[in-house]
């Protein structure tokens, strides 16, 4: 029997993280004038200084709808209806010619409730849009939706325009375009907090610049970063012209926090879960979805049992590891538009759960969540495996901490919630 370690179904690690992250590298962005995207070093840095010159808003554009389906017409929806091994409906899949479109049903409530749509290219089979539904599921009420992210995909299968709405309402739309040497241009052009930003992303350079503009669409602020030299620029624009300029360097600052999250083990990333071996070969109980693809492989080894779980299209989806009964692990991956990832949940004690994502960058971050004290914890570390931002939560307090390339504390922030 296996049992997992209290995995939440509704929303992804991501998700629930989302609105406490603090990334190593701030998501940066635009120049004034559209620079070649394929410059290094030297080129970059005089592209970004070129802040006397007010780069143009962006023009706003609609939102991509969503597709809202309520219990009713999910019930009556034409398609192939596909079950899983234990008689759950698990996805509707629609062919209409041109695309075909794979309902996946929230696993909360089969058969009243949609957590994901995929829509796929006939011609190029290719993925070209995304929608993701995180639903509040209660006994007796139809199911609510209160975030909805969309993606639409490029022909290379990158992001190329992304709208989230929360209960209902949009909440940001961005659109995206790339370039040489690891450049992003990122355009957010309908954000409820922000407001109008151009990012852009210089990569390779390790530059980064956001615009910021008013409700007139005249620029007010433009940020720059150079991780380089650890230097940051902020220029204040009136009537479209530069009023000021502040200069500022990431100098490193003693820790007087009382806390050394560097010397905190349970902060310390899960091994990253390497398989080394094709899933799909293992020997065990196999069991299929209805239309025949293969949905999990349960198998027993020396020392425990693992559960192997597989989407419709075959990718691996999760794997249930209780080969050390001292150390669980619930792996779960995700296939993200922007960055995948992968994320291996572990307890460590009674309601205390620790949870490593990894991203296809290199990157990874680590959440320690308390339920019984309400308290967590939370890392996030670049590529080489340095701190990058540390944030604490406790009695309705947060401590934020930061950090720079060479792993040194610049700046610590204590606040009420």
């Amino acid at each position: 029997m296996i049992n997992p370690v209290n995995v939440n179904p509704m929303v992804p690690i991501a998700a629930q993280n989302g609105a406490q992250k603090v990334m190593t590298a701030p998501q940066s962005v635009q120049a004034n004038n559209v620079p070649n995207a394929d410059m290094r070093g030297a080129d970059a840095l005089a592209s970004y200084n070129q802040t006397m010159v007010a780069p143009n808003a962006p023009k706003v554009i609609e939102p991509t709808l969503p597709t809202v389906l309520q219990p009713e017409a999910i019930h009556g929806m034409q398609g192939e209806r596909i079950y899983s091994s234990s008689g759950e409906l698990k996805a509707i899949g629609v062919n209409n010619g041109k695309s075909t479109t794979i309902y996946t049903m929230d696993m909360m409530a089969p058969e009243d409730a949609i957590s994901k749509i995929e829509t796929y290219d006939n011609q190029t089979g290719k993925l070209i849009k995304v929608q993701k539904n995180y639903n509040l599921i209660e006994e007796g009420k139809l199911p609510q939706t209160f975030y909805t992210e969309i993606s639409e995909l490029n022909s290379d299968g990158k992001l190329a325009k992304s709208t989230i709405y929360t209960d209902g309402k949009p909440e940001r739309v961005r659109e995206f375009e790339y370039g040489p040497n690891n450049y992003t241009k990122t355009k957010i052009l309908t954000d409820a907090k922000e407001g109008l930003l151009i990012e852009e992303d210089f990569g390779d350079a390790k530059l980064n610049k956001m615009t910021r503009f008013d409700e007139k669409g005249q620029v007010k602020i433009v940020e720059t970063h150079d991780f380089n030299k650890a230097k940051f620029e902020t220029v204040h624009y009136s009537n479209g012209f530069p009023s000021r300029i502040v200069n500022e360097t990431e100098s490193p600052i003693p820790n007087t926090t009382g806390r050394d999250p560097m010397m905190d083990r349970d902060l310390i990333p899960a091994k990253p879960y390497i398989l080394g071996y094709d899933p799909k070969q293992v020997q065990g109980e196999r069991k299929n979805y209805s239309n025949g693809a293969l949905e999990n492989i349960y198998t027993e080894t020396a020392t425990g049992p693992i559960l192997y779980n597989f989407k419709l299209d075959g990718t691996l989806e999760s794997i249930l590891d209780e080969t050390n009964p001292n150390n669980k692990k619930f792996v779960a991956y995700n296939y993200d538009c922007e960055n995948s990832s992968y994320s291996v949940k572990e307890q460590l004690a009674g309601n205390v759960y620790k949870c490593t994502v990894f991203y296809e960058d290199g990157s990874c971050e680590v959440d320690i969540i308390d339920d019984a004290n309400k308290t967590s914890k939370y890392a996030a570390y670049n590529k080489e495996g340095k701190l990058g931002s540390y944030i604490e939560r406790s009695n309705g307090e947060s401590l934020l901490m930061v950090y720079n390339k060479d792993g040194e504390l610049v700046s610590a922030k204590r606040r009420k919630e």
